[in-house]
């Protein structure tokens, strides 16, 4: 099972770029990419819808590049902060917000192993 936490395959395949980079990339630089790396046709149009949904969501930001007529964009979290964001959003949505209903969901009608159990405990220290 393919893990997107809560993004298409493209817009994550974007912030994956954005994440590994570290540094902001220029329109152009993701369109090469894209083009290059992932094999996509698109056009200019195609790209910026994904970027201008990433900023909406509030995962990228777009700002004016110094060096080049093309806007740069920069991750506005990282991989590790977006997931533990999505996942706190999943369990409010799924389980309100209850991490018993959570746990209770994770173990089914089964028990836990002993050593879910005792990381669990740790968890909970």
């Amino acid at each position: 099972m393919k893990k997107n936490y809560g993004l298409t395959n493209t817009e994550l395949q974007i912030m994956e770029l954005l994440w590994a980079e570290k540094r902001p990339m220029t329109f152009r630089e993701i369109m090469d990419v894209a083009k290059d790396e992932w094999k996509k046709e698109w056009k200019v149009q195609t790209l910026n819808t994904f970027l201008n949904g990433l900023q909406k969501m509030g995962m990228i930001r777009a700002e004016r590049s110094t060096s080049s007529p093309y806007n740069e964009y920069y991750a506005l979290c990282t991989k590790e902060q977006h997931i533990h964001k999505w996942t706190k959003e999943m369990v409010e949505v799924c389980y309100g917000n209850s991490f018993g209903r959570l746990v209770s969901a994770f173990i089914g009608d089964g028990k836990l192993s002993k050593e879910d159990a005792e990381e669990l405990k740790k968890l909970l220290k």
